[in-house]
């Protein structure tokens, strides 16, 4: 190996060049042989290069020795869905992607979203936040229903509305103000009797619809989730298959939950279009379905952030709304 210079002009050119060379290609220091703990460790056999910590409940990552930078998926808490009777779908949880986070030996804190309450009966609750070494994404905001707060709620992604867009607009995302965002806003209503998809972090909440025959509401369509390949389904063997299912081989998470529909009882029952914007065997990212009447929807996914489906309105009865999924924090750094 040579020896550097001890001349202060070749000193100089020397660290002109480098800097200019890492500003091209930014240096990203590998850790320094670091171990930590906390959570569940889990990843791929034989790994692509990286050991995951999940925290699907709130701890804390232990350095125990090392340091250098590690990464992290930072989802918060999906927002409950309306009802019963015609309500919103809950927003997803705000999703952060965030890198370059520098660590050293010691405990860091992290709260995982807990999930937004479904509204029976009146609007869905708000998801909670996720933070993690001084991060934050913000819960997914609740739905709205037409019987209490008819707007959807704001929060990392907006709740879907049940009333008259000029008057209570779906609910808007984004709420941390991040860049890029964590989340899109909820659908707005354009015909009564349905409610309006919440978003999600890949996209906003669809609006609610009329069906001319026979003539039912159909509620909006949840906002798709967002795809983080690096937390794909696949790298995860100990999850549970409906987590996998939903966060599917291109990692999706935060998908918005649908709005509910309408039941009309001559047309036995109209399937909802209120479900996730991205088909179920493309893994949606977590958003529950909105009801058709009475109890076929479901609830957000746990550990997603996806947002519960709304409720039904039908004749003679109130279709269930649904809850939101929690919240789930992944950190990972490179061991080869």
């Amino acid at each position: 190996m040579g020896v550097r210079s001890t001349n202060p002009t070749q000193s100089f050119i020397d660290d002109f060049y480098r800097s200019g060379t890492d500003a091209v290609t930014p240096f990203s220091p590998a850790p320094a042989g670091l171990s930590a703990s906390g959570g569940n460790i889990d990843g791929a056999t034989p790994g692509n290069g990286y050991k995951y910590h999940i925290f699907t409940a709130s701890g804390a990552l232990t350095v125990n020795s090392g340091d250098g930078d590690v990464e992290m998926l930072l989802v918060a808490g999906g927002g409950g869905g309306a009802g019963p009777g015609s309500g919103g779908g809950g927003g997803a949880g705000g999703v952060r992607n965030i890198t370059g986070i520098p660590v050293t030996p010691g405990p860091y804190g992290i709260t995982v979203g807990s999930n937004g309450s479904k509204g029976n009966p009146g609007p869905g609750g708000d998801g909670s936040p996720s933070t993690a070494f001084g991060y934050t994404s913000t819960g997914g905001g609740g739905g709205g229903i037409e019987s209490g707060t008819a707007s959807g709620r704001p929060g990392g992604s907006g709740g879907g509305s049940d009333s008259p867009p000029s008057s209570n607009p779906g609910g808007a995302g984004n709420a941390g103000g991040f860049s890029p965002p964590e989340g899109n806003p909820g659908g707005a209503m354009t015909t009564d009797n349905a409610g309006s998809g919440g978003g999600g972090a890949g996209g906003a909440g669809g609006n609610n619809s009329q069906h001319p025959n026979p003539p039912v509401s159909i509620g909006g369509v949840g906002g798709d989730g967002a795809p983080f390949p690096a937390y794909a389904a696949t790298l995860f063997p100990t999850m549970s298959s409906t987590w996998k299912n939903a966060v599917g081989p291109t990692g999706l998470y935060g998908g918005g939950g649908g709005g509910g529909s309408q039941n009309a009882p001559s047309a036995g029952g109209t399937p909802s279009a209120g479900i996730q914007g991205t088909p179920p065997a493309d893994g949606p990212g977590g958003g529950g379905d909105g009801d058709s009447g009475p109890g076929d929807g479901s609830g957000g996914v746990e550990y997603t952030g996806g947002g519960g489906g709304g409720g039904a309105r039908g004749y003679g009865f109130g279709g269930p709304a649904y809850s939101g999924g929690t919240g789930i924090v992944i950190v990972r750094y490179q061991v080869s």
